[in-house]
């Protein structure tokens, strides 16, 4: 009998610690269910609250129902408030007829989340937020006690929550189409930023292949060549040398600047170059005879004269960035979206064509040096500016890409600035 009292109390004993060193039934959710305020996700719950209240309904409230603009007491709420999580689903009546996402306890402070539904919501922030704050709401009605109801929180009927989850709707919609925006004017900035510095290279490349001709050999050379000839036939040839490196100069950088075709530039250039000879020969004393046959000379150089074509971007990045960017735009579902968006797109498009047509490289600058370190007869100061303005483009070839890339990063930032300004019409 002694034996089977000790015994009995031996595995009293055993049962007791065994109890302490275990988990409640509950704790594991009894058939399955997960629950406790330690769980990964009842605590995700919980920071879930955190965020829909402050910035998103805190703003929301303070516009559209001012007396539920109360953070400090929804924070001492969602504080206090114990979160478990479910496997098993949850019904709001004991004959199981009314399932539920959740139940809220506010005697006891405590949610119970069915977590396969919630864990369906992590991809949906505005469903989250609302359903968060929904159960939250139900602990804060009753947090004084269940004869002290708070009436302003009563959203038993989704009255509160239903009219924040739609304008928080409209809050994502907008901050995803501002996030895409500014994703695609970097992405078109980035690729005129490319095009650019490759264009200015095979620009700089061109004015190379310029300076290997044999016209600007003769323009900087005038004196080896042609040792026989009278000094108004040396001067002439000259002149022509010069002028000639004057006319390629300007199809190169119209070819750039105005995104002409050789073609188009060619036609341009004869006018514009023979009204540049005329001026020049009037100060030649010279006989019409030569003047028309070294007019005839130029003209043809001009015709023949074709630059290596410029460089193009290999897989084509402006023309993809464009075209993704008109797409984007032409998917948008308001008017006022597309009309400000494609205007950001015209005015960064646009400011790049500006740039380029800034370009130092002008036939302007050939001359530049006449004005400067190159006074004189023309027929020395011709050859000594385009040998000096020749130099200083050389030099001009990394200044000049850190400029353009300088130039449209800033723009790039202003447009981002106006997009994170734009606000649509209530």
């Amino acid at each position: 009998m002694k034996f089977k009292n000790r015994f009995h109390s031996v595995i009293g004993v055993v049962g007791i610690l065994l109890s302490l060193s275990s988990p409640p039934l509950w704790a594991d959710g009894g058939n399955g269910g997960e629950r406790g305020g330690g769980d990964e996700e009842a605590q995700f719950f919980k920071a879930t609250g955190l965020e829909a209240l402050d910035p998103y309904f805190v703003e929301w409230a303070a516009q559209f129902a001012p007396v539920l603009n109360q953070p400090g007491f929804l924070r001492q709420v969602i504080g206090a408030t114990m979160v478990e999580m479910s496997m098993e689903p949850l019904f709001l009546d004991e004959a199981r007829q009314q399932p539920r996402n959740a139940l809220n306890f506010p005697a006891q402070r405590k949610i119970i989340v069915y977590r396969p539904a919630w864990e369906a919501m992590r991809e949906n922030p505005v469903k989250r937020y609302s359903f968060a704050l929904h159960e939250i709401f139900g602990v804060a009605r009753y947090f004084d006690g269940m004869d002290r109801e708070r009436r302003e929180w009563d959203d038993s009927q989704y009255l509160v929550t239903s009219r924040f989850a739609l304008e928080l709707a409209k809050r994502f919609d907008l901050d995803k189409f501002k996030t895409e925006l500014n994703f695609r004017l970097t992405s078109l900035a980035g690729a005129l930023k490319q095009k650019a510095k490759v264009e200015s290279k095979g620009l700089f490349n061109n004015f190379n292949l310029i300076m290997a001709t044999q016209e600007y050999y003769d323009c900087i050379h005038p004196k080896r060549r042609g040792w026989s000839w009278k000094r108004k036939q040396r001067q002439a040839e000259n002149i022509s040398a010069c002028l000639g490196v004057v006319a390629m100069v300007q199809i190169v950088s119209r070819q750039v600047v105005a995104g002409e075709s050789n073609s188009d530039a060619h036609d341009t250039n004869k006018r514009e170059i023979t009204a540049l000879i005329e001026e020049f020969l009037e100060k030649l004393d010279i006989s019409k005879k030569e003047k028309a046959k070294l007019i005839a000379r130029l003209r043809k150089l001009i015709n023949q004269f074709e630059p290596a074509p410029l460089d193009r971007l290999p897989a084509g990045p402006l023309k993809a960035a464009q075209q993704d960017f008109d797409l984007f735009v032409s998917r948008l579902e308001l008017p006022r979206r597309r009309e400000f968006s494609q205007g950001l797109g015209e005015e960064l498009l646009l400011f790049f064509e500006l740039l380029e047509a800034s370009s130092p490289l002008s036939t302007e600058e050939v001359f530049l040096e006449l004005n400067g370190e190159c006074p004189g007869k023309l027929d020395v100061a011709l050859p000594c500016a385009m040998s000096k303005a020749f130099a200083r483009m050389s030099d001009l070839v990394p200044e000049h890409d850190r400029k353009l890339s300088e130039a449209l990063d800033k723009k790039a930032r202003e447009l981002q600035g106006r997009v994170g300004d734009y606000r649509e019409e209530q």
